[in-house]
């Protein structure tokens, strides 16, 4: 069986780690923080879903379905 790197980057039996999920606990694990990180790097650090809808870090759909979500 193939594998997949965003799917199957490490298997130990019927345990896998994708490779995104794995780097997003890497910067939990050393406190990396996104709006921090953006704003070093001079991006704007969106405050509510529409304007992250605005920048392109959400589609207006995924920004609705979270807006559902949450207050």
């Amino acid at each position: 069986m193939e594998a997949v790197v965003t799917e199957d980057l490490f298997r130990d039996g019927l345990d896998a780690m994708d490779l995104a999920a794995l780097n997003v606990q890497r910067g939990r694990d050393h406190g990396v923080n996104y709006a921090r990180t953006r704003e070093a790097l001079g991006l704007p650090v969106p405050e509510t879903f529409q304007e992250a809808v605005d920048v392109g870090l959400f589609s207006a759909e995924n920004a609705a379905l979270l807006a559902s979500c949450y207050e």
